[in-house]
């Protein structure tokens, strides 16, 4: 979900991690929860202004900060 805001646009996404076990088969869910996006418009296109990851549940770590895919994950500014 994708919103306009003051200064570019808001979104939230969410995901489930799943691990995936002996001959490829799901073994079970590994983390899950929201993330909430901060969008601006740059010369270059749209960029991230901002990721926050929460999870469903108290008891687990957000993903590793990465420079790897759409943006990375954890807080990036």
């Amino acid at each position: 979900m994708i919103e306009p805001a003051p200064g570019g646009a808001i979104g939230k996404e969410y995901a489930v991690i799943i691990d995936i076990g002996e001959n490829g088969n799901p073994s079970g869910i590994a983390l899950g929860g929201r993330y909430d996006d901060e969008y601006v418009k740059t010369p270059q296109g749209w960029k991230f202004k901002s990721r926050t990851f929460t999870p469903s549940r108290v008891d687990v770590q957000p993903p590793p900060a990465a420079g790897a895919g759409r943006g990375g994950r954890g807080q990036q500014q």
